[in-house]
């Protein structure tokens, strides 16, 4: 699934006196933002430090501040753009922070994207990573954040594109233990756009099967991760919740995914790290579009569950 222009290797920039820009308005996308450096001309955008999908640029250039920069910092890590939504924080906003546990503890510095502040299941993510504790968002609240000395890593990760073995290797660091458990990976605290009418129905039949729900929205991030650590088997519609097992270590179950939308993120992350995951249609169901805040999201009714159960209970076998 890797594309061919994935990098060898990903740089790591030192970029002097470098000024960090947020959008003027955080729900306006046409607004310009990020990283600008001293160029023979005075200030000019850093090539390579804005958000590519698709091999595409997602954010142009900011406007060149008429006002120096309130806020200072002698030295960090350009973390690159804050996501609130889930999956994109892990995959996006974390995705140049692949530098090893022995490197120094620099503060690291994001550009405010959905969100201008780091929730409560951030900060658990960034722990569970031992990533510094000295952490900045710079937002059009803030103004524009000066730094003598900014270290710019190259993403290690494109949507739709790639995911580079150094960010794999970084993320993966909670160890896992085998205990035999089922991990059925619920939507049902996202209705009304869970993805599937029969969610209910769905999940008293895995219950009864001997599967673990787990709600994600409903248990902190730690207590997820170390579910999952000893899971020998994983499933669940698509969506972002499977991409909590980028924290695991040396993973050896199996994971099944259902169609929900039909994104190779899924594909291109299970690759990278090693995950032994098939993709499967949801037997009898049928889509229907519907419109959410960001977009059009897929809701699909009608499945047949004895049909999905029996291949859940076919892959069992690749585990015992």
């Amino acid at each position: 699934m890797s594309a061919k222009n994935e990098p060898n290797f990903l740089r790591l920039r030192a970029v002097q006196d470098a000024v960090l820009v947020a959008r003027p308005n955080l729900h306006d996308w046409s607004g310009g933002a990020g990283v600008l450096k001293k160029g023979k001309k005075g200030f000019e955008y850093l090539a390579d430090s804005g958000i590519k999908r698709f091999g595409k640029d997602q954010i142009k250039a900011p406007k060149i501040p008429q006002k120096r920069a309130k806020i200072q910092l002698d030295r960090a890590v350009f973390g690159g753009y804050l996501y609130d939504h889930y999956g994109h924080f892990l995959l996006e906003s974390l995705a140049r922070l692949w530098q090893p546990k022995e490197w120094p503890s620099e503060p690291i510095v994001w550009i405010a994207c959905w969100t201008d502040e780091l929730s409560p299941w951030m900060v658990q993510a960034l722990d569970i990573l031992s990533l510094s504790p000295n952490r900045h968002v710079v937002s059009s609240d803030t103004g524009p954040l000066s730094v003598r000395e900014l270290l710019v890593p190259d993403a290690g990760f494109e949507f739709g594109t790639f995911m580079h073995p150094w960010m794999a290797k970084r993320l993966s660091c909670v160890h896992t233990a085998c205990d035999g458990s089922h991990v059925w990976l619920s939507r049902k605290a996202l209705m009304p756009i869970s993805g599937l009418d029969e969610e209910d129905e769905l999940e008293n039949r895995m219950a009864q099967e001997g599967w673990i729900i787990l709600r994600p929205e409903e248990i902190d991030l730690k207590t997820q991760v170390s579910i999952l650590s000893k899971a020998a088997h994983i499933a669940g519609l698509e969506g972002s919740a499977f991409h909590t097992l980028m924290f695991l270590q040396d993973f050896t179950g199996v994971v099944d995914l259902f169609t929900r939308q039909g994104h190779n993120n899924f594909e291109i992350v299970a690759q990278t790290f090693g995950f032994s995951q098939l993709r499967h249609s949801l037997p009898g169901a049928a889509p229907r579009e519907r419109t959410k805040e960001r977009g059009v999201d897929v809701q699909w009714s009608g499945v047949d569950i004895d049909a999905l159960v029996k291949i859940l209970s076919t892959r069992c076998s690749a585990h015992l």
